[in-house]
């Protein structure tokens, strides 16, 4: 597979790629390279072992690889012409680089835009064109060069001064062979035209603000309507959250957890009043290891509002011979917290 690339570069792609960036080769004259070329990989298709001869894709291969006959010796070494894989691949890559001539260079093939001889006033118009796009890389750089240096300026303005000083020496050449009145005639015209090019610009550029207001829009639209949704379901998580110990009967000697504003405590219920609204509640101490606690040496006693209870009904785990109690829950209780203190505090 790795020589039949390599002939493939020796024989298409290289001299395909010296021809095009040579500027040797008028743009409306590409087409006769252009389908000499696919007349070579369609023979190829058919063919495989065409590649390996001597033959070439153009009759007169101006545009030759350095070193192009080093490059064949190598490849051609050994016993290729006998190697079916090679000649398998040398089959399909062909067949797809045909396949990529009849989609993107289709304006040179036979009925294309560009696929004919064209007449002696085209090809003096365009005879300073460009045959490849790889010079858009330096107008990006030019440009944006001169965005920084007007920023507020508009985009026909900096496209128009970047297109006369690509060509500046060539339209100074033809502009100074012209006569007065041809000069005259041109700045005329040249004036009407701009002047609908930049009405043309004006508008495009609109149009893109525009969408760009759209998306924003759209997008703030969005975000309204989600801190709505959260909005909505704070409170529900509120109402809950105020309501959630209302029908519950609080009994003696059980554990709770407690709400506070710094974070929640562990204790047990002592007491609890006649009408149930108030809790007497003796609280441990909480100790350096997560979900551990110890009994104060003083007695920390509080009165309770059953509002504030995130957690009851469970039995802390007794160890350390009674001297250590773990609350397995403590993960729980915490995140239940965390939104209850969102809520209340």
């Amino acid at each position: 597979m790795l020589k039949c690339y390599g002939l493939i570069f020796v024989k298409v792609t290289g001299p395909y790629w010296n021809l095009v960036t040579s500027g040797s080769v008028p743009y409306l004259l590409l087409y006769k390279s252009v389908q000499s070329l696919r007349m070579y990989l369609s023979d190829c298709v058919n063919n495989p072992k065409l590649l390996i001869t001597e033959r070439q894709w153009a009759a007169e291969d101006v545009a030759d690889i350095p070193n192009g006959h080093l490059f064949m010796k190598k490849l051609l070494s050994g016993d290729l012409e006998d190697t079916v894989l090679l000649l398998d691949t040398i089959s399909v890559v062909a067949s797809g680089m045909v396949r990529c001539i009849d989609k993107q260079l289709v304006d040179f093939l036979p009925g294309g835009q560009f696929g004919a001889m064209p007449s002696e006033e085209d090809l003096d118009h365009t005879k300073f064109a460009h045959s490849t796009n790889l010079s858009c890389e330096h107008h990006f750089g030019d440009l944006d060069s001169s965005q920084r240096r007007r920023p507020n300026a508009s985009l026909h303005h900096h496209s128009s001064v970047q297109m006369i000083k690509r060509s500046r020496v060539n339209l100074m050449n033809w502009f100074d062979k012209m006569s007065s009145n041809d000069r005259s005639s041109l700045l005329k015209n040249a004036r009407k035209e701009g002047k609908k090019l930049r009405e043309e610009h004006i508008s495009c550029e609109k149009n893109v603000l525009n969408e760009i207001n759209k998306d924003m829009s759209t997008e703030n639209q969005k975000k309204g309507r989600k801190r709505k949704n959260d909005i909505a379901e704070e409170i529900e998580n509120e109402a809950e959250l105020i309501n959630m110990n209302d029908d519950i009967q609080f009994v003696k000697n059980e554990y709770v957890a407690v709400a506070y504003q710094d974070n929640w405590n562990l204790g047990i219920v002592h007491q609890v009043s006649d009408d149930s609204k108030t809790l007497t509640v003796h609280f441990l101490a909480q100790t350096k290891n997560t979900g551990h606690y110890i009994w104060p040496t003083r007695k920390d006693e509080q009165q309770v509002n059953p509002r504030f209870i995130l957690r009851h009904g469970f039995m802390p785990e007794c160890k350390n011979s009674g001297r250590l109690w773990f609350v397995a829950e403590h993960a729980d209780i915490t995140k239940a917290y965390q939104t209850f203190s969102k809520v209340f505090f």
